[in-house]
């Protein structure tokens, strides 16, 4: 097991570079010589060079034929697991006092896809952007949920009628905002189900909310 430990943190050292790293997320999307690089950089020939070589002689990376440089499959499914410690590495002041609580270990291993996300603070924002997520939903919605804001029940019964499915999961100890069950049977939530655009199920206890 040392031996395994050993390996990968010669390869996190070989990561350990911004620059190593730009090179290997520009060549997951085109190949490139050393010229190229380095002007796409805004840095010199010579620093491009001895990370290229740091990089081929890790295996990252491969000249080909045309004299271009590429990714191997091992570069090319690293640069897949860096996104995660990107993400977290971003975050890490909001996991001191947060955690993933008891979202699924499959999403967990899949936190890399935000990356590029955005932190949004306050309640405000946060009901605004659960309303763009219901907007832009073109096939399905699934949510995991310990509480349900009143003012997002309409909004999403309307585009659940547009033919989009909507999965979701539901605390048993969740907040029930007063007039919810009224206005679901207004809005003709029940005909819905019965129609299989709506599945439902209970568990426990939520202790994160997800909104996909």
């Amino acid at each position: 097991m040392a031996d395994l430990y050993e390996k990968a943190a010669e390869n996190f050292l070989e990561l350990a570079s911004h620059q190593r790293l730009q090179i290997l997320f520009q060549l997951l999307e085109k190949k490139s010589t050393i010229t190229e690089m380095a002007k796409k950089l805004d840095t010199t020939k010579q620093e491009v060079h001895r990370n290229f070589t740091r990089l081929e002689e890790s295996k990252l990376i491969i000249k080909d034929n045309d004299g271009k440089y590429t990714l191997t499959t091992f570069g090319r499914t690293m640069c897949t697991q860096v996104p995660s410690i990107v993400f977290l590495s971003q975050n890490m002041k909001y996991f001191e006092d947060h955690t993933f609580g008891d979202i699924p270990i499959k999403f967990v291993m899949r936190a890399g896809q935000l990356a590029s996300g955005q932190h949004v603070k306050g309640v405000a924002k946060v009901l605004e952007q659960w309303k763009t997520i219901y907007k832009n939903a073109d096939e399905y919605i699934y949510e995991l949920l310990s509480e349900v804001p009143l003012d997002l029940i309409e909004p999403l019964i309307k585009k659940v009628k547009t033919g989009v499915k909507f999965h979701y999961i539901f605390s048993k100890s969740a907040i029930v905002p007063k007039g919810r069950k009224e206005l679901l049977s207004k809005l003709g939530f029940s005909k819905l189900i019965e129609g299989g655009l709506v599945e439902r199920k209970m568990k426990d206890r939520v202790e994160t909310m997800v909104i996909l």
